[in-house]
């Protein structure tokens, strides 16, 4: 029998054979990682394996066709065809027999020269275009796209030869793949690249190979193809693995656990869905539209992809049995394969309170104001109660903000209690409410618990504070003698100023407090504090420091005139 392709030969034939086995080998290599980054258009993780199934049932056709013959190029990719069609597992086991079904296409009339390569590469993208009913970029099917638009900008440039355009199209190839995040939010969102571009370029690559190796056989006057000892080391460009490797070590991300008592263990299940593939002959176009139509109004990930004889259909749906009544309506079924899907697992709202402790109506009534919840700090307060406080919230992590309402041994004894309850807690180091004020003004609930916890201490260690009481007795003070009466300036636990008038005494510890410098002024006025005290501070922080901004609120907290951050 004559050769079908006088242009290409024999030696194009081996080329075929060639690319197949090494293509495989590459997909068994890489299969952990396709399947690792596999999230789209459902994470099942079996990417990699659907593809290579399909490429060794591809390799079963091609080991009997070497026993029949006849060696040509046409003939090796049409029994590779079959091969594949025989063994298309999945979406993108059905897609890549559309792109042999290409190679096949091509080959029967013309060589595997430049041009050939990449008239088979654009008849590829419009093959997989028409067998998948919504075709997305960040696919596969955008792989292909840009590696047939390489290959045609090479050939108009003057490239002849098949090994001038494999190296340029395979680097357009991982540029391709590299750039799916930025097509596919999915991909984005799990920071990964696309499973099926991943496969397919190991596919393209593999070619590249196989050329090569035929050209050392030549050399060394060898024609016959010959089963390689080894497998080769998998071609990843280290920008495309830096791009996936958040999921290329192939551990998969496990679901947090929900907190114990939230509602995360009250969902639904969901409904079961199933991967419907058939396999049908005897459609006409009228019938395969319908059939299309039909499995895209049941699920989606809807491919119908054939030789024009048989048609392989796949489908993502929840309702089987339609899916396989549909097939037999639409023509003659004389293969089905169902498997069902993961099912999506309720992933827990990791829902995050800020508890702040408060004494007084008005610094409850700012804390709430900044959205955090509160817990009046009066004579009740104790380790209990803000343990009952902070496990009522029903979050999965309360921060507490306690203002120095609660020593550190209650505080400690608190925490027990809420983890004992099955919740997260994290006290904040706020020991005044101005601190706990400057904590909650930078709370952000969409940064990780451990950035936002950072912040919040920073915001609230970088806020001065000191507050002016009023002495009840007379008594030797760091600061000098006190009568009772007096108004003291307290500093952390010390007293640095003494006054017998409250307005001075304001003024006074607002010079020190600026003393080492700050930009805003927060003065929380107590329950013994009155408008001269005020009056007096916003006169003075006008005169001797215009450039400073200051801010007064009516606190109502007990047992102060008033108390002053500085930030």
């Amino acid at each position: 029998m004559g050769a079908l392709n006088p242009g290409g030969g024999h030696g194009d034939a081996v080329v075929i054979d060639r690319w197949a086995r090494i293509a495989t080998e590459r997909l068994a290599h890489a299969q952990p990682q396709i399947d690792a980054v596999n999230v789209f258009p459902v994470a099942d993780h079996d990417t990699g394996k659907n593809m290579l199934a399909t490429m060794r049932a591809g390799l079963v056709a091609l080991s009997e066709f070497h026993q029949r013959g006849p060696w040509t190029p046409a003939a090796v990719a049409a029994a590779l065809l079959q091969g594949v069609l025989d063994g298309a597992r999945g979406n993108s086991g059905i897609i890549l027999t559309q792109f042999w079904r290409a190679f096949a296409q091509t080959l029967a009339d013309r060589a595997l020269d430049a041009a050939g390569y990449a008239d088979a590469l654009a008849r590829s993208v419009v093959l997989v275009q028409e067998a998948v009913a919504e075709p997305a970029e960040g696919t596969a099917w955008s792989v292909l796209r840009a590696s047939a638009e390489r290959a045609h900008e090479l050939v108009a440039e003057g490239a002849q030869e098949l090994a001038a355009v494999l190296g340029p199209v395979t680097q357009a190839a991982v540029l391709a793949v590299a750039r799916t995040p930025e097509q596919l939010p999915v991909l984005a969102e799990a920071k990964v690249v696309d499973a099926g571009g991943l496969g397919l370029l190991c596919v393209l690559d593999a070619l590249a190979e196989a050329v090569d190796e035929g050209a050392h056989e030549r050399a060394a006057g060898h024609e016959a193809p010959a089963a390689r000892a080894s497998a080769p080391d998998l071609f990843f460009p280290p920008s495309l693995l830096q791009r996936a490797a958040p999921s290329l070590g192939g551990a998969r991300p496990e679901p947090a656990a929900p907190a114990p008592g939230s509602d995360a263990h009250q969902h639904e299940p969901a409904q079961q869905r199933h991967e419907v593939e058939l396999e049908l002959l005897d459609l006409d176009e009228e019938a395969l539209a319908e059939l299309r139509a039909r499995l895209t109004a049941l699920g989606d990930s809807v491919v119908l992809a054939g030789d024009g004889f048989r048609l392989k259909a796949h489908v993502h749906t929840a309702d089987a049995g339609a899916a396989v009544l549909a097939g037999i309506q639409a023509g003659r079924v004389v293969a089905v394969r169902i498997t069902n899907l993961p099912q999506p697992q309720p992933q827990p709202q990791a829902t995050r309170a800020v508890l702040a402790l408060a004494a007084g109506e008005g610094i409850a009534a700012l804390f709430r104001d900044a959205g955090a919840h509160v817990l009046e700090a009066g004579a009740e307060v104790s380790a209990a109660r803000l343990a009952e406080a902070a496990t009522e919230l029903g979050a999965h992590e309360v921060f507490v903000l306690p203002n120095g309402a609660l020593a550190g041994p209650e505080l400690i004894r608190a925490a027990s209690r809420i983890r004992a309850a099955g919740r997260g807690v994290r006290f904040l180091p706020c020991a005044s409410p101005v601190q706990g004020l400057a904590a909650i003004a930078v709370h952000d609930p969409g940064q990780a618990a451990g950035d936002d916890e950072y912040t919040m201490a920073s915001a609230a260690a970088g806020a001065r504070w000191a507050k002016l009481v009023v002495a009840q007795e007379e008594a030797f003070t760091w600061a000098g003698k006190c009568a009772a009466g007096d108004c003291l300036g307290v500093v952390g636990e010390e007293v640095v100023l003494v006054s017998a008038d409250k307005a001075r005494a304001g003024a006074e510890l607002v010079d020190l407090m600026l003393a080492s410098g700050g930009e805003l002024v927060t003065v929380l006025v107590g329950q013994l504090g009155d408008e001269s005290v005020t009056d007096g501070m916003v006169e003075h922080m006008r005169k001797r420091h215009p450039g400073i901004e200051l801010v007064v609120f009516d606190g109502g907290q007990p047992d102060e005139v008033v108390q002053v951050g500085v930030e």
